[in-house]
């Protein structure tokens, strides 16, 4: 990333600024955007550990059917091995899926 240059911010370069700023994303994530990015979620949020709280207001918003939501986060909780009652929401999707696959 260039230091020498102040880059504008993503959403306010022009396509038809030439200028180089070291910051551009590669083909690759052109190519292969991430899940949801469309979306204005890149995948890092999903690793973010949450409390109960949060995950369960984001899993009452999406509406996922046949949801035991305290069993699922106890689940989630023992992967993480360290005690603390913060579970990402790739976790709690990783335990959902598992569940229905053994369905």
């Amino acid at each position: 990333v260039r230091t020498d240059i102040p880059a504008p911010p993503p959403g306010k370069r022009s396509c038809a600024d030439n200028m180089s700023y070291g910051d551009d994303c590669s083909a690759a994530a052109l190519l292969n955007p991430q899940r949801f990015d469309s979306r204005g979620v890149p995948d890092r949020d999903f690793l973010i550990r949450r409390p109960k709280e949060e995950l369960a207001s984001l899993v009452q918003a999406v509406n996922i059917p046949d949801v035991n939501f305290e069993e699922l986060f106890e689940e989630c909780m023992q992967l993480f091995d360290d005690g603390l009652p913060l579970v990402s929401l790739d976790a709690l999707l990783y335990v959902h899926t598992q569940k229905i696959d053994e369905r």
